[in-house]
C-alpha cells in the first residue's frame, strides 16, 4: 500500500508531537485490508495487534506498507522512501464484518490480485 501524497493535517496542531504514528498504523491496516477483499472476498476489521513498534520521529511522505499473512492473522513494515522502517506490526488479526460485502465491490480487487502481471 503507498500513503496518499496530498492529505490535511492529522492533528492539531499539526507540528504537536505524537507518541505513535496513527496514519501509517492505518497504511498498514488498510493495506491488510485490501488483499483480505481481494483474495476472500470479505471486509473486516482490526480485532487485535500482538506488537507494534514505531521508529521515533516517523514521517508519512512516500512511505509504503507491505503485509505478509499467514493463518494467524499479518505481519507488517511500513517503510520510507529511502528504506528505513517506519512501523514494525506483528500479529495483525482482524474480524469479519457481520453484513457481506457487494460482490460488485470487491470483484475488481479480486481480479487484480488474480491477473498475471
Amino acid at each position: 500500500g503507498s500513503f496518499a501524497a496530498e492529505l490535511p493535517a492529522n492533528h492539531d496542531p499539526a507540528d504537536a508531537a505524537l507518541v505513535t504514528a496513527p496514519r501509517l498504523t492505518e497504511l498498514a491496516f488498510q493495506t491488510a485490508g485490501i488483499w483480505e477483499i481481494g483474495t476472500t472476498g470479505t471486509m473486516a476489521l482490526p480485532t487485535h495487534i500482538d506488537t507494534v513498534e514505531y521508529r521515533p520521529g516517523a514521517s508519512e511522505p512516500g512511505a509504503v506498507a507491505v503485509v505478509t499473512p499467514s493463518d494467524e492473522g499479518f505481519d507488517a513494515v511500513v517503510v520510507g522512501p529511502n528504506g528505513d522502517g517506519l512501523v514494525l506490526m506483528t500479529g495483525y488479526r482482524t474480524i469479519t464484518m457481520p453484513t457481506p460485502l457487494d460482490e460488485s465491490a470487491s470483484a475488481p480487487l479480486q481480479r487484480a490480485m488474480t491477473e498475471e502481471a
